[in-house]
């Protein structure tokens, strides 16, 4: 079951759903080839074989004669809805035959064969399956090599062969396949993680010159594949030594602008230095401060200064309302470098709080009193070596549990997934005998937007319980955000208990 819910009472839970063998007839017609659902039509059956579904239908030929459209079935299911078929694996959701295709490509849940590649080396036959969430980890540990980081890989002239990249890139994880074969380079991106349509986005490589003295771009739909001659290469590029690719992602309209702010943006910059406070050379943002000849100042240097640093005058109560003004129509950088994040002032602020590009506490300093300060970069290794028992690698959560200790109980863990650090937290109120937890995501790369999931399983008694909610995003003390603070009353949690609470917990996008 699928609560969205932020609290729960056990009224409205009388019910949790059995597995039986009451389920619909459609759900135990399965195809003969793939054993899926026969959700995906056309569908075919034969008098002694049995069905085929939408899937396998290439594979008709193969079965030999027999088979017949079943129009009938196909007719019927129209309005009948199928679980998806990584329900084992944890997807909740049920679809009309219209949605199921898309949605099989697409769902966080399937279960992918490692995609790495390199044709010249024949160790790298990667046995490992797993979730499309998981696969940057993966690749960490296993295929550092592959990923590719900086967006650029030199174009061999000499060898072919095939190469495939993973490319993580502006919270999406791509797969980029490379081949040369016969004087011909060819590329294809394609989506490995995402929700997007593959027709609303276009990938772009720049091919340079080793010098950078040419240059020779292409674009072609995601999904789709770029071809070039090596000799078409060369003549463009003026005979190179040596050619670096770049990729870049935009949207078809090239415009990349997200909710209420923009990368890449022109900043008056000129404009914007007279709006540099004297103090702190930050740039001010409302409330800006004055003195008694209308020099301003920053509202957090203010109250640290006795007279105006610029004219030693006075300070006054009344805002700068001229400079005020300007500064709500200025669009403001990021005041950490290496950050391209641009905003108007009233989301300029927000930002810089959790900007991974600023300085961060250890996320577990209120459980382990420590009160190191470190780049989001470092955290991670930080945690690892300092705090490894806090450190959940694995999505499964036990906690010893004893009912009769009148005492509140509160744990901590720190989740890297999609090479994001996120805090999870967990407390039972034994006064008010419920259990809350509540998830953030450490740090922002900006338009984020993540759930977590809370996994019950009672596999004696075939009974679950799963409930999800969203993660708070950036420095938030636990349980005070309630709309990301999920509780559960102790009387619907106890049947799956065992001295132990035991549940699953998974971060998704």
């Amino acid at each position: 079951m699928v609560y969205e819910n932020k609290s729960f009472e056990v009224s409205d839970f009388m019910a949790l759903r059995k597995n039986t063998d009451s389920e619909d007839i459609t759900l135990k017609l399965t195809c003969l080839r793939c054993k899926k659902y026969l959700s995906v039509i056309p569908t075919y059956t034969h008098s002694t074989l049995g069905s085929l579904c939408g899937r396998c239908s290439d594979d008709l030929q193969n079965l030999g004669d027999g088979f017949i459209r079943n129009d009938i079935y196909d007719s019927a299911i129209q309005h009948q809805k199928f679980p998806c078929i990584n329900q084992l694996t944890g997807c909740l959701e049920y679809l009309f035959p219209s949605e199921v295709v898309k949605h099989e490509t697409r769902c966080y849940y399937r279960i992918i064969q490692c995609p790495s590649k390199i044709s010249n080396d024949p160790n790298c036959k990667c046995k490992w399956k797993g979730s499309p969430n998981d696969i940057l980890d993966h690749f960490e540990h296993d295929h550092p090599v592959l990923i590719l980081k900086n967006n650029q890989f030199e174009v061999d002239f000499v060898n072919n062969g095939s190469v495939s990249y993973i490319f993580p890139f502006a919270e999406e994880i791509y797969l980029i396949e490379r081949n040369t074969e016969n004087k011909i380079v060819s590329l294809t991106l394609s989506f490995l993680r995402s929700e997007h349509e593959m027709d609303d986005y276009a990938y772009i490589v720049l091919f340079k010159s080793g010098n950078n003295a040419q240059e020779l771009s292409i674009s072609e739909r995601i999904g789709k594949t770029i071809k070039i001659s090596k000799d078409s290469m060369k003549e463009s590029l003026n005979d190179p030594v040596s050619v670096v690719a770049n990729i870049d992602i935009t949207k078809e309209n090239l415009v990349q602008d997200v909710g209420n702010f923009r990368y890449n943006s022109k900043i008056n910059k000129d404009l914007l230095s007279e709006l540099e406070c004297p103090v702190c050379f930050y740039y001010m943002i409302p409330p800006i401060y004055q003195c008694e000849r209308g020099h301003g100042i920053c509202n957090i240097c203010q109250p640290k200064m006795k007279e105006c640093p610029q004219c030693k005058g006075n300070f006054i109560q009344a805002p700068n309302r001229n400079l005020e003004n300007i500064a709500m129509k200025m669009e403001y950088p990021c005041k950490y470098p290496n950050c391209k994040f641009v905003a108007k002032p009233k989301y300029i602020k927000e930002h810089e709080v959790s900007c991974i590009f600023g300085t961060f506490d250890c996320p577990l300093k209120d459980f382990e009193d420590c009160t190191g300060h470190f780049s989001f970069n470092e955290l991670y290794d930080h945690i690892k070596q300092n705090h490894y028992e806090h450190l959940l690698e694995f999505d499964i959560i036990g906690i010893p549990f004893d009912a009769g200790l009148e005492q509140n109980i509160t744990d901590c863990y720190i989740i890297k997934k999609l090479s994001k650090l996120f805090k999870v937290c967990f407390l039972y109120d034994y006064a008010e005998k419920i259990f809350r937890w509540s998830v953030n995501l450490i740090g922002s790369s900006d338009n984020d937007s993540y759930h977590y999931e809370i996994d019950f399983t009672d596999n004696n008694k075939h009974c679950r319980l799963y409930v999800k909610n969203v993660c708070a995003i950036g420095n938030v003390k636990p349980f005070e955000c309630c709309d990301s603070t999920l509780s559960l009353d102790y009387n619907l949690v106890k049947r799956f208990i065992r001295n132990q609470l035991i549940y699953k917990v998974r971060i998704i996008n």
